[in-house]
């Protein structure tokens, strides 16, 4: 089917847009297509972020003057705006539905260049892309300067090593500390943070562990039900030196451990 799309496709963008509705298709976050055309020609930024909670879309960062914090978008282009995200799900590579939700507005290319939306209150404004810019965040590691008494360190992403390090020489200041706040919210992932987990766990802890069906072309001759096979997980004891507080975690749709 996607080699029969693809045949007649004339442009760059069209087998984009097929090449990541195959990806999709996978509902698996960790497959997806990309291109730097795409983000170059057509991956203007909004201006804003939006996340659909519970049943309303809502504005949750902005630099846009017409698309407040907090406001809800009822509908883009005339379409109500739970009926346009429908239509872009089928674009993006996520685990859930939910996931995919959660990126539709990280995705400008999947929006028009110019487009209106119809807030909540009655606004209309008009939406172009690439005229407003929201700044890049730190990704960087830190603590929370008004974080007193307990501390809280705000990881954002694991996508460099240096993340990871950096993280892990935060947490040796702490040591003395008896309560440590992990902020994790908005966290993509990228490098499995190992190192750090030690660092943090103080009890033996299972590491990974896997389960594949299995089918052999003997068991499929002889008639024989598939079997699955489970592989043997590792389990790790507590390092030394590891973090001895209360720990507490904060994640959010975001963070890619609780996806």
């Amino acid at each position: 089917m996607y080699l029969g799309e693809i045949a007649g496709i004339k442009t760059r963008l069209d087998f984009d847009l097929a090449t990541m509705r195959l990806m999709a298709c996978l509902h698996n976050g960790h497959t997806a297509f990309d291109d730097e055309w795409l983000w170059q020609t057509h991956g203007q930024p909004l201006g804003f972020s939006v996340q659909q909670l519970a049943e309303s879309w809502i504005v949750v960062k902005s630099v846009h003057p017409a698309v407040p914090i907090g406001a809800e978008i009822v509908a883009l282009e005339r379409v109500p705006m739970t009926e346009f995200a429908e239509s872009k799900l089928p674009f993006l590579a996520a685990s859930s539905v939910r996931a995919a939700r959660t990126a539709l507005f990280r995705r400008p290319f999947l929006f028009p260049s110019n487009f209106s939306l119809l807030l909540a209150g009655g606004e209309c404004v008009q939406v172009r892309r690439g005229e407003y810019v929201l700044p890049t965040p730190s990704l960087a590691p830190a603590l929370d300067p008004l974080s007193s008494p307990v501390p809280i360190l705000r990881i954002p992403s694991f996508e460099s090593d240096a993340f990871e390090e950096a993280a892990i020489g935060l947490v040796d200041q702490l040591q003395e500390d008896k309560a440590l706040v992990l902020d994790l919210r908005g966290n993509g992932g990228g490098n499995t943070p190992l190192r750090l987990l030690a660092k943090l766990m103080d009890r033996p802890y299972r590491t990974w562990a896997a389960t594949t069906p299995r089918h052999t072309a003997l068991n499929i001759a002889k008639g024989n039900a598939h079997e699955d096979l489970t592989i043997p997980s590792e389990t790790q004891d507590a390092a030394t030196g590891h973090f001895a507080g209360r720990l507490i975690i904060l994640v959010d749709r975001q963070t890619a451990s609780a996806a």
